[in-house]
């Protein structure tokens, strides 16, 4: 266990490794029974959305807008 937490030091590289394992089913579904793992990921999840959210407000061509030039 040490070892994986020194070579994911890194936030890159700990989210392709996390990114990776998430994708075996078994692993994921023993993963979200953990509480404080499923609400960290929720929050994620949310804040993710939020900034969706404010990029596509920002983005005139996303909204049907078009410039009047």
């Amino acid at each position: 266990m040490r070892v994986v937490t020194e070579l994911t030091r890194d936030d890159t590289v700990a989210q392709q490794v996390t990114t990776d394992l998430l994708r075996r089913p078994d692993v994921a579904r023993k993963t979200m029974r953990d509480d404080t793992t499923r609400m960290l990921v929720n929050r994620a999840q949310f804040d993710n959305s939020n900034e969706g959210s404010v990029n596509l407000a920002a983005d005139p061509t996303i909204m049907g807008e078009t410039s009047s030039d």
